[in-house]
């Protein structure tokens, strides 16, 4: 091995021998179970390849393991393979596959704390939001387009003003970045409260009337109603609404209108009242999937829907009993 190579050999085998006894059988375990994996899957365990480690993380994620029994296991196979002068596999592609399995894992979390924001609870928090003022006409445009887009609160909080295009069936939304990127497509809405096109419309304008151009689509209002302005030394120079300014939004409207004070509005609650709202309307899971950015098969989206009404959503109405 190269001098780099016995440096690795040399810290793996002491970290292995200051772990108790009891990990060490877990290691051997865990390799044994790569190694019948490969068999299986027709691939070679040692050397293994860097895109086999990969789809031995996705394996493992599919099969529910948790975020430290993965990276366990990946320690095991980097260790075989130094036990055995043989290089460890690069962990590039395997490490992109657990973070986007550990991003899931907390989105799961996340999504079974958070209460819903159905469209009774949306009208009943827009109404505390008054369209005189600009911090009523901010905070209506945030929770209609979280509300449609099922936006995360972090992209919700990035969006640009370029980022929503206007067009004659309503709006086009990239939202996102890198592998979670979409460009949902929001329609008219029946009522103007809840219609996407015409809240941000209005908010588009209020910005365009205060020199907003171009930038952070949501940005900070004061007490005065002046946009980007707040607390000496807080928040970005160019005046961003931050992720946690949107949890602040629908936490501070829900208070307002007197809703569950033991539930738990979160920025997450507006992504989450989306899919049950279309989940109980019959929308398929794939197109929900789709328009929030979720993977096929996603234990995060399952975890978003509410359990099905015993008599509305019973899976035995249209049976031929």
């Amino acid at each position: 091995m190269t001098d780099s190579s016995s440096v690795a050999a040399t810290s793996v085998l002491a970290a292995r021998r200051s772990v108790t006894e009891r990990t060490q059988r877990a290691y051997a375990a865990d390799w044994q179970r790569f190694i019948t994996w490969c068999s299986v899957m027709d691939l070679s365990p040692m050397p293994a390849g860097s895109e086999t480690l990969a789809r031995y993380v996705q394996h493992l994620a599919a099969k529910g393991k948790s975020v430290a029994t993965v990276e366990r296991a990946l320690t095991a196979v980097a260790s075989a393979h130094i036990e055995h002068d043989e290089q460890p596999p690069l962990r590039l592609a395997a490490n992109d596959a657990l973070r986007t399995y550990a991003h899931e894992q907390a989105e799961v979390l996340t999504a079974r704390r958070a209460s819903p924001v159905t469209v009774s609870v949306l009208r009943a928090m827009l109404a505390t939001c008054s369209s005189e003022r600009a911090i009523g006409i901010r905070d209506r445009a945030l929770l209609v387009l979280g509300f449609a887009t099922g936006a995360r609160r972090s992209e919700l909080a990035a969006l640009d003003i370029s980022d929503v295009t206007e067009i004659p069936t309503g709006l086009e939304v990239a939202v996102g970045n890198g592998r979670y990127r979409r460009n949902p497509r929001l329609p008219y809405g029946g009522n103007p409260d809840t219609c996407p096109v015409r809240t941000m419309r209005a908010w588009r304008d209020l910005l365009r009337e205060n020199g907003y151009l171009e930038g952070p689509l949501f940005v900070r209002v004061d007490r005065h109603g002046y946009l980007g302005h707040c607390a000496s030394g807080a928040g970005g120079s160019d005046g961003r609404l931050s992720d946690r300014g949107v949890a602040n939004v629908v936490a501070r409207c829900a208070h307002r209108a007197g809703l569950d004070p033991e539930a738990c509005w979160s920025g997450h609650s507006l992504r989450r009242g989306m899919t049950v709202e279309t989940y109980r309307t019959g929308a398929d899971p794939v197109s929900i999937a789709q328009h929030g950015g979720w993977q096929s098969g996603s234990r995060a989206l399952h975890a978003n829907f509410s359990p099905p009404e015993g008599w509305t959503a019973n899976p035995l109405l249209g049976v031929d009993l």
